[in-house]
């Protein structure tokens, strides 16, 4: 007997999110597009490693939406095995539709579960999900290995415990991971998608709709086969909007003619439809971007010849002339340079803010914007000083 599964892993739909740019409706869609992708490929379950909803209080028209698509997998019988993580505890849930019964939702005590195929072959499955928002209790004895299966997959909302970039929430190793002997581990909870571990597979599968420039890149859900060979992997993308992120030199360009052409090559093949300029690089076009009205300008005729939402236009260029500020000891112009380099460094009260969480309060930066403050305000005075000494 062939002992071949297929399924989808996806996670972190947040339903209920939106960006400034992006609306409910585009992770409505993504999503929407992951069921019907499962439907397409006849696969036997589609598994949801955490955060279906964006917040603990689910609203009324995400949960009928959700409703919906679970319904849509009913009709052609694929099984939804779903984690609540950090944004949809499980913990004062407002439950006000009836999902169909092809949806298990896993305790949160953790629990094992046996899929049968339409073939005969049995997927044990473990999980758990979140009983309140800030889980930092370790989830691994809830993955052992305790029942009899052709294949043993587990199902976690968490993050990799070196990872100080979020919440250490439910962390685990991959080490760790590796030596429960499961086939394949879906993960949830970091907004990227990548593969920690190839063999067994420990793999995150992003969120399905980016909804700011943090979140660039492709979108959506993981293709699954498990054989007794091994597995096979495919990235399907779903996502109704497309953040990227451009870098552009501008070394060797002489006026805007070269930037709509540069970019005119690169977005015919990406096809973002929302974008963010990073300038670097020494050339004519440093005075022209330094500018704000005139950035303002460049925005506005990119977002009309290309049809697509500019974001932000980022600029780190610098002077056509070739110069090293730092051998001008008694100028001016080292100063503006060292009490930049000091500002950058001194950024101790904006970690402490942001470690606090006091968001609220204070609404943090990004490092690389406030750097880019930082260095815009550098090579205006620098201009300024170098063109008053001509």
């Amino acid at each position: 007997m062939s002992t071949i599964v297929t399924f989808i892993h996806c996670a972190d739909i947040h339903l209920g999110r939106s960006g400034a740019n992006v609306g409910y409706e585009a992770t409505e869609k993504s999503f929407m597009r992951i069921c019907e992708e499962a439907v397409r490929r006849d696969v036997e379950f589609i598994i949801i490693a955490g955060d279906v909803y964006d917040q603990e209080k689910r609203s009324l028209k995400s949960q009928w939406f959700f409703s919906t698509c679970m319904q849509i997998l009913l009709d052609a019988n694929i099984q939804a095995y779903v984690v609540h993580g950090n944004h949809d505890p499980t913990i004062g849930e407002d439950k006000l539709v009836s999902f169909p019964q092809n949806v298990h939702v896993f305790s949160t005590e953790g629990e094992g579960m046996i899929h049968r195929t339409s073939r005969g072959e049995e997927v044990a499955l473990y999980g758990f999900s979140y009983p309140t928002r800030a889980y930092t209790e370790n989830p691994l004895p809830m993955y052992q290995k305790t029942l009899e299966a052709d294949y043993h997959i587990g199902v976690l909302h968490g993050q990799e415990a070196t990872n100080t970039d979020h919440e250490p929430y439910a962390p685990f190793f991959v080490r760790e991971l590796v030596d429960l002997r499961l086939d394949y581990v879906a993960l949830g909870h970091i907004h990227v998608r990548q593969v920690l571990q190839h063999d067994p597979p420990i793999v995150y599968s992003g969120n399905v709709q980016g909804t700011n420039r943090k979140e660039a890149g492709e979108k959506g859900c993981y293709a699954v086969t498990l054989h007794p060979g091994g597995h096979e992997l495919e990235f399907v993308a779903t996502h109704e909007v497309l953040y990227q992120t451009e870098h552009v030199s501008i070394d060797s360009m002489q006026d805007v003619d070269d930037i709509v052409n540069l970019l005119r090559k690169r977005l015919d093949e990406s096809k973002p439809t929302n974008l963010t300029l990073q300038f670097s690089g020494r050339g004519a076009l440093h005075r022209f971007l330094l500018e704000e009205s005139n950035r303002e300008e460049l925005k506005e005729l990119l977002e009309q010849e290309f049809q697509i939402q500019i974001e932000k236009i980022m600029v780190h260029t610098k002077n056509v002339l070739d110069f090293q500020i730092e051998s001008f000891h008694d100028h001016v112009a080292s100063d503006i340079v060292q009490a930049r380099r000091k500002l950058e460094h001194e950024h101790a009260l904006f970690e402490a803010i942001r470690r606090k969480k006091l968001t609220s309060i204070v609404e943090p930066m990004l490092e690389e914007e406030r750097a880019a403050i930082l260095y815009e305000a550098e090579q205006l005075l620098l201009q300024q000083v170098l063109e008053e000494s001509e």
